[in-house]
């Protein structure tokens, strides 16, 4: 079995509109059951936007862009595992079949859902990679980290978003 990790989060100001979205790519399972974060992938991209949620669907989109651009990678048996701790991201799987059937209509409002943009993409993503969704317990105690090496990474990634975003907003 080939397995490929990606965790992704994102953090957002709202008085500045302003986030990052971020996430790490694991390619050996070595590197991210030892917390290697200087040989996984990482990017982090700062965009305007209008709330918390839009940056974690847009977190989750371009970890999976990326990963479907990667030339030297086995697909072969592919695992494609994704941590979040968003729980809209993680229900998304659930919830497809009426969002598509309602054609990503509110029911109480009658107006297309503020994320339909971002929900297609990502269900096109999903289709071509199919990747596993597992919910992550974000900002757990120091710990559970120190004992699980998900939330680890998980929590190195958030830090790394937050004070990305902290820079970016204190200069």
């Amino acid at each position: 079995m080939n397995e490929i990790n990606i965790y992704i989060d994102a953090s957002f100001n709202k008085t500045y509109q302003k986030g990052v979205a971020g996430f790490f790519i694991f390619t050996t399972t070595s590197s991210h059951q030892n917390n290697d974060i200087y040989s996984a992938i990482n990017e982090m991209n700062v965009i305007h936007e209008i709330n918390n949620i839009r940056m974690e669907l847009i977190s989750f989109i371009l970890a999976l862009e990326y990963f479907n651009k990667m030339e030297k990678v086995n697909r072969d048996n592919l695992v494609l595992n994704v941590f979040t701790d968003c729980q809209n991201i993680h229900s998304l799987t659930k919830r497809r079949m009426t969002l598509e059937t309602t054609n990503f209509i509110s029911k109480g409002s009658g107006k297309i859902l503020s994320n339909a943009d971002l929900y297609k993409t990502i269900y096109s993503l999903c289709d071509l990679l199919q990747p596993q969704i597992i919910l992550v317990k974000g900002h757990s105690p120091s710990r559970d980290k120190d004992e699980n090496f998900i939330l680890k990474n998980f929590s190195l990634l958030d830090k790394m978003v937050r004070h990305k975003l902290r820079n970016i907003i204190n200069k």
